[in-house]
């Protein structure tokens, strides 16, 4: 009675992770743990008070692992959700190291949220500042973890604007606020050979063009790393017809175009770097241009010329 009340700790809280971890490939035994012990709590007050870095890792390895065995589709995300647990693996997220295997289970569980539960995952956008997160952990990522992260700002854009409207969110900006530009720019410019995120990154340049000013782009090298990749991909079928062409070829038009970046552009004034990426870019324009004129369309990944009926003939 004359004992100070403690607060309750979790006996060896790395331990029992790694024990988890051991056990989740097992459904049942996954199942018992999660339905009838209320496991996810329990696993996140054990995560809570680890003090190793791998049990981080570990606690988001058997969330995921729970949720490809759950039986009721977006059961564990729901308990997630209640038990506080979105903001548990954005910290997680907001510690990982840039490796892709310490990221690859917490953002497929993010993404699983805001597929299944859009409302509560715009509610939790703010506070949790994921936009944040998110891309500081791609400024560091590896070669093989940038599609996971932009899997996760993909799903956020995606979400309801109903959610987003009720939650006061705007994700283009919170992006753009978070340095997203020179990000991605960066990405581009330093995994050139990745052409699968490539093209995904063009396509949110483009929609996060709206926040931004040709002169900002220009500030962001955008020109230099375009010119760059078109060099490298001009022949490629892919790049030819998939719209990254299309995409980089307006985005440096409305910059070469601009007024304020015209007097940067010439060349007394510009870089070496810059000055010869200018008229690289203009080729780019032009070929893009011929394109449409000639009359050329995408059927199914095929370059086809259209016909003077209409139809497209190889």
């Amino acid at each position: 009675e004359q004992r100070v009340p403690r607060k309750h700790k979790f006996f060896h809280p790395d331990n029992f992770v790694l024990l988890l971890n051991w056990v989740a490939a097992y459904p049942t035994l996954s199942d018992y743990f999660v339905n009838k012990l209320d496991g996810v709590p329990l696993l996140l007050q054990a995560l809570k008070h680890s003090k190793e870095d791998y049990s981080r890792v570990l606690a988001m390895r058997c969330f995921l692992l729970y949720a490809l065995q759950q039986k009721v589709d977006g059961d564990i995300e729901r308990r997630l959700l209640a038990n506080n647990g979105f903001s548990t693996v954005v910290d997680c997220y907001r510690q990982s190291s840039g490796d892709p295997t310490d990221t690859r289970s917490l953002t497929s569980i993010l993404s699983s949220i805001c597929r299944h539960y859009p409302d509560a995952a715009a509610q939790e956008f703010k506070s949790s500042k994921i936009a944040d997160v998110v891309l500081a952990s791609l400024n560091i990522t590896r070669y093989k973890g940038v599609p996971q992260h932009l899997r996760v700002i993909e799903d956020l854009r995606r979400l309801p604007a109903a959610s987003l409207k009720k939650a006061g969110v705007d994700v283009d900006k919170a992006l753009y606020d978070s340095d997203a530009l020179p990000v991605l720019m960066g990405i581009m410019e330093v995994f050139p050979e990745y052409y699968e995120s490539i093209h995904l990154i063009t396509k949110l340049l483009s929609e996060l063009q709206p926040k931004t000013t040709p002169f900002e782009m220009l500030e962001y090298k955008s020109l230099i790393v375009f010119s760059k990749l078109y060099v490298r991909y001009r022949e490629d079928l892919t790049f030819q017809t998939d719209g990254t062409r299309t995409v980089m070829a307006a985005m440096a038009k409305a910059i070469i175009e601009d007024k304020e970046c015209s007097k940067y552009l010439d060349e007394s004034v510009a870089g070496y770097q810059l000055a010869t990426s200018v008229p690289t870019m203009k080729a780019m324009i032009e070929e893009e241009e011929m394109f449409k004129k000639d009359g050329l369309v995408i059927v199914q990944g095929l370059t086809e010329r259209k016909s003077p009926e209409g139809l497209a003939t190889q």
